[in-house]
Order: C-alpha cells, then structure tokens, then sequence
C-alpha cells in the first residue's frame, strides 16, 4: 500500500490511532472486569429493566477476541504505514 502524498498519510496515521484508543481502553475494562469476577456488564444489571442480568461468559469472550483483533489489525496498519513513510 503505497500513498503518495504525506500529509494524507499522516492524517489516516492519526485517525487509525484514534480509533485504537477507545479499543484498548474497552479491552482493559473487559479484562479487569474478568478478572474481578463481576464481567463489563455486572454494574448495569440493576437498570435493565428486562430481566437480563448480564451477558453470558461466551459471548464476553467472542467480544474479547473480537476486539483484541480488531486492535491488532489497526495496530498493524499503523506500523505499516509508518514503515512506509520512512522508507520514502
């Protein structure tokens, strides 16, 4: 993937980076969550007004896995970019 022009480049480096910020921070929050036992979910529980508790274990950890993904894929989209721009 090559871009010319460096200020586009820049810019998409910028936004990639903050579109990672909030990722990571959801993954930190997940994973304190696992390992307090109480999951991302457990303090909303009481305002629900359905009757869902929380979400179940599996599908907290597909949405771990999935976001952990997605972090590493734009983490890696960010190297290669700016790999990109110091080779040129």
């Amino acid at each position: 993937m090559t871009m010319d022009n460096r200020l586009l480049r820049n810019t998409f480096v910028v936004l990639l980076v903050l579109l990672v910020i909030p990722l990571v921070a959801m993954l930190v929050m997940m994973a304190v969550g696992a390992a307090a036992g109480g999951g991302m979910m457990s303090g909303m529980s009481g305002m629900m007004s359905d009757g869902m508790s929380a979400m179940s274990p599996s599908l907290m950890a597909l949405c771990f896995v999935w976001a952990l993904l997605v972090a590493t894929s734009l983490i890696f989209l960010i190297v290669l970019l700016i790999r990109n721009t110091a080779r040129a």
